[in-house]
């Protein structure tokens, strides 16, 4: 960026409008901002300083603008907040700018409390930002998709998510408090002799000084063993690229293919001879169904016919027969022409029966025949037919694939140089693995070790104080400071507790207000010792993370920061840079709906054109309060900042 640019994502919260929405295209400087910001408050702790690999004088030209007609020798970036000092809320302008001197880049940073210059405040700036926004939970509130998608991919180990955790502890401050102690407590220890010539006393806290080295050492043989770990699993996936380039895959699995190219070939030949069986049956019948019910309604009609002429000479004895006891039993005349009337209508039905003409002769049995055929037999032919058809039909079409993988041309003796490679880097990550695991619980067997013998310590200090009549200030200060070291321990893991509590609870909500359907997860729990977040179910049975879906990994994982970021106790922004990059697409509107317009009081969002765009834009539209782009000049080389959002729409 050339010139000055100004952004003002102030928040709207009356009206529930704490997003600013900022557009660019890919490479035109949303990750500039999200830089500057973090550079403007950590300096030279600042992530993408940490991670550049050279040295701050460089790293800050490196953030100068420079395009074919224009180089800067001075840039600067300018912060304007508002933050709790001395338990009152103060605004706060802070300043951080850089130029080329003679040899090396020259950095100052100035600080405006209340439109005050406070040369106190910038000297401090370093102490004074780890209250405001302590660096270890900045990666909390400040994020890309790539953040995201990171957390997501992790283990249930998450190294990244443990960190978090411990820097949201803030339990740091508890234990130098508790280190302080100790150095009274051995200054003064110096001042009492009959602590001096306390043989075993010496011997149990020379044995504590060996152990805490002991443990310092075993700590920079985790970290080193981690950091291998880490070289040798990333050589994996690249050596697995090879292998997969190279056809080896198709190689291993070469005779398994033409095993199953042979059983395909069977599968068809039977498949096809049931075909044939069936194309003998009475399948071809089946095309004829318009046919044969009208040939079925044919014999019913000549069935009719032979029926009514059947019982036509039986039909006019008995009417006469009926008529005749009318007359004897002397019923009256009209009941008699009625009776007599109606008969003679049926027989003339039945004589008009046998007047109809039939194409067909018919039985029975032939009828039978024939509705069975139509009721049933014909759609269970039908039916096997098409079943048949489908499989034919994909058993051909897994023939062909199986043909086309095998004429692939496949170089075997370099596939099986780098499977042997694959398989030793496969066996030295186990050992790896193995040796870390020995490691960690020989740091944990360390750390019961000294806590056991500190407290024998501490027991015998008290009991030779007890006895002992010199130095009595040197004596009461050992005593409290004793007594404050543990009423510490009491605390920090009374506060550990709670903290963790609360934050297995603002997890646990987010996630299951994120999750658009019923999860399997009923619950978050962030465990105590480890630091490892576990999930449980609705019977409170702990659940593998791998039983989630890809969608609700990532949703889990921005639950971890917002339940993160909830526990801080403090109110912070929320940047995110790219959010939907990796975000997997069954989870993007909950994500756009529900987490954007909640994740804090001030939420400013780094968008490309097919990220916040279309019926996520309209989902946001009415929690957006600003809206800005970033329009790269491809003649001036530069980037500059105008309000507005893509495609000219105002916000």
């Amino acid at each position: 960026m050339s010139g000055q640019h100004h952004l003002s994502p102030t928040p709207n919260s009356v009206e529930g409008k704490p997003i600013t929405l900022i557009g660019g295209m890919n490479g035109g400087g949303k990750t500039t901002i999200l830089d500057a910001i973090l550079l403007l408050l950590y300096g030279q702790r600042c992530p993408s300083y940490k991670e550049s690999g050279i040295s701050y004088s460089n790293y800050l030209e490196a953030c100068m603008h420079r395009s074919r007609d224009f180089s800067s020798n001075q840039s600067w970036i300018e912060l304007k907040i508002k933050a709790f000092l001395d338990n009152k809320e103060s605004s706060l302008l802070i300043r951080r700018s850089w130029e080329k001197g003679n040899v090396r880049i020259k950095e100052s940073l100035q600080v405006w409390k209340e439109d005050v210059l406070d040369s106190y405040l910038a000297l401090n700036w370093d102490t004074y930002v780890e209250d405001l926004l302590p660096y270890g939970i900045a990666n909390l509130i400040f994020f890309d998709g790539e953040k995201i998608a990171k957390l997501a991919s992790e283990n249930d180990n998450s190294e990244t998510t443990r960190k978090s955790i411990q820097s949201l502890l803030g339990l740091d401050i508890v234990d130098r408090l508790i280190v302080d102690m100790k150095k009274v407590i051995n200054k003064h220890e110096k001042l009492i002799p009959s602590i001096e010539e306390d043989l075993d006393l010496n011997n149990l806290k020379t044995a504590i000084q060996e152990r805490q080295l002991q443990l310092q050492s075993i700590n920079q043989e985790i970290t080193s063993t981690k950091t291998s770990l880490l070289k040798l699993n990333h050589k994996l996936e690249q050596k697995e690229d090879q292998f997969l380039k190279t056809g080896g895959e198709l190689a291993q699995t070469r005779s398994t293919l033409i095993s199953t190219k042979a059983k395909l070939e069977s599968s068809l030949a039977e498949n096809k001879e049931k075909m044939i069986s069936l194309a003998a049956s009475n399948l071809p019948v089946s095309m004829l169904t318009p046919l044969l019910n009208s040939l079925l309604d044919n014999m019913k009609t000549e069935k009719l016919r032979k029926d009514s002429a059947s019982i036509l000479p039986i039909l006019k004895q008995h009417d006469a027969s009926i008529v005749s006891a009318l007359k004897e039993f002397n019923a009256t005349d009209e009941l008699q022409n009625n009776l007599v009337s109606y008969l003679d209508n049926l027989r003339k039905t039945y004589e008009a029966n046998t007047t109809i003409k039939s194409q067909f002769p018919s039985s029975e049995k032939n009828i039978e025949l024939v509705v069975r055929f139509l009721g049933g037999e014909s759609q269970q032919l039908c039916f096997t037919a098409k079943t048949l058809v489908n499989n034919t039909e994909s058993l051909e079409l897994q023939l062909e694939q199986a043909d086309r993988h095998l004429l692939l041309e496949v170089d075997e003796s370099k596939s099986n140089l780098i499977l042997k490679e694959l398989k030793s880097l496969s066996q030295k990550i186990g050992e790896v693995k193995e040796s870390l695991v020995r490691l960690e619980q020989n740091y944990q067997q360390k750390e019961i070790e000294i806590n056991r013998m500190t407290m024998q310590y501490r027991k015998n200090l008290e009991t030779i104080l007890e006895v002992s009549n010199d130095a009595e200030e040197s004596k009461r200060i050992i005593e409290y400071s004793i007594r404050t070291q543990k009423k510490m321990e009491e605390y920090k893991k009374v506060l550990k507790l709670k903290k963790l509590s609360d934050l297995s609870l603002h997890i646990t909500e987010a996630f299951l207000f994120l999750i658009h359907k019923t999860s399997l997860v009923s619950k978050v729990i962030v465990d105590n010792d480890a630091l490892e977040v576990k999930l449980f179910d609705m019977e409170g049975i702990e659940l593998p993370k791998s039983r989630l879906s890809a969608g609700e990994k990532q949703m889990l994982a921005i639950s971890i920061l917002w339940g993160l970021a909830k526990s801080s106790g403090r109110q912070l922004p929320v940047i995110i840079d790219t959010p939907m990059g990796r975000l997997d697409s069954s989870h993007r509107l909950n994500f756009v709906e529900k987490y954007l317009p909640n994740a804090s009081h001030q939420v400013i969002i780094l968008s490309t054109d097919t990220e916040i765009q279309g019926q996520y834009l309209s989902s946001i539209k009415k929690h957006i309060n600003n809206s800005y782009m970033l329009m790269f000049d491809h003649n001036e080389q530069t980037t500059k900042i105008t309000k507005g959002y893509f495609d000219g729409e105002a916000i």
